[in-house]
């Protein structure tokens, strides 16, 4: 068994570590309220979906 999840940890550590060079890359935007709001009016209509992360 413990071989088992050997064989299953270490091809998804090196996946992900994998990806750390692509995400060094990447800019993280952050709105307001404001602009926010304008986003919302200008997807009515439109399914919109919501992704809410927290790390305590």
């Amino acid at each position: 068994m413990r071989n088992l999840r050997l064989a299953l940890c270490v091809p998804a550590l090196f996946f992900l570590v994998s990806l750390v060079p692509l995400a060094e890359g990447q800019e993280i935007k952050t709105i307001g309220a404001k602009e926010f709001s304008g986003l919302l009016a200008a997807s009515k209509g439109k399914v919109v979906v919501l992704d809410f992360w927290a790390t305590f």
